[in-house]
Parts: C-alpha cells; sequence; structure tokens
C-alpha cells in the first residue's frame, strides 16, 4: 500500500465514526427541540395567564370608570348648588336684618347691639 492511500477498512472505519457522530448530534439537536418545545409551551401558558389577568384589569378599570362617573360631580352640579346656598345666605341675612330692624325699633335692642349682630 502507498503512503497517502485509504483502505476499505479505513473507509468503514471512518463512516462509522461519522455514523456515530451525526447520531449523537441528531440526538442532541433532538432533545434541544424537545427542551425548546417544553419552554414554548410554559411561555404559552404564562401569555394565556397573563391575557386573563389583563382582561380581568379591563373589567376592573372599567368598573372604577363607572364608579367615577357616576359619583363624581361635575362643575355645573356645584355651581348650581353653591347658586342655591348663596340664595339661602342672602333671604337668611335679610331676615336677620328685618329681626334687628324690628327688635331695634321696638328698643330691645341698642344701637351699638344691632350693630355689633350686623357686623358678625
Amino acid at each position: 500500500m502507498k503512503k497517502g492511500e485509504i483502505t476499505t477498512k479505513d473507509l468503514k472505519n471512518n463512516i462509522d465514526h461519522l455514523r456515530v457522530d451525526i447520531g449523537d448530534v441528531l440526538k442532541a439537536v433532538n432533545d434541544f427541540s424537545t427542551d425548546v418545545g417544553k419552554e414554548i409551551s410554559s411561555i404559552k401558558g404564562d401569555v394565556s395567564g397573563l391575557r386573563s389577568d389583563v382582561n380581568s384589569l379591563k373589567g376592573d378599570f372599567g368598573q372604577i370608570k363607572k364608579t367615577i362617573n357616576t359619583q363624581m360631580v361635575t362643575k355645573d352640579y356645584l355651581d348650581d348648588k353653591l347658586g342655591q346656598m348663596e340664595v339661602g345666605m342672602n333671604l337668611k341675612h335679610t331676615r336677620t336684618d328685618k329681626l334687628v330692624s324690628v327688635l331695634k325699633s321696638k328698643k330691645a335692642l341698642t344701637i351699638a347691639e344691632s350693630k355689633q349682630i350686623l357686623a358678625n
């Protein structure tokens, strides 16, 4: 046999080694793909749980928004109530003024007392 020639036996040995190496590579790829598949399934479960949580939060925020809209007073409402309160206060001031005037005219109050009452 000449130097550098490959025998049939060498070829068979090399092919057997390649088969073993290819088998190892295929097993590693298969194991890796199995692990990746498990991880993907786990991630899908997590994403599904997150979707459920987000939908629940959407419902909660919708309810909060409804509550805020139904319980929150508007500027117009406050303006109306302040207007009513002002009218009521003016009416009470008018009544107080009349009462002080009547009591002063009947000499039940002195001028100083009437000024003191009307000043507060």
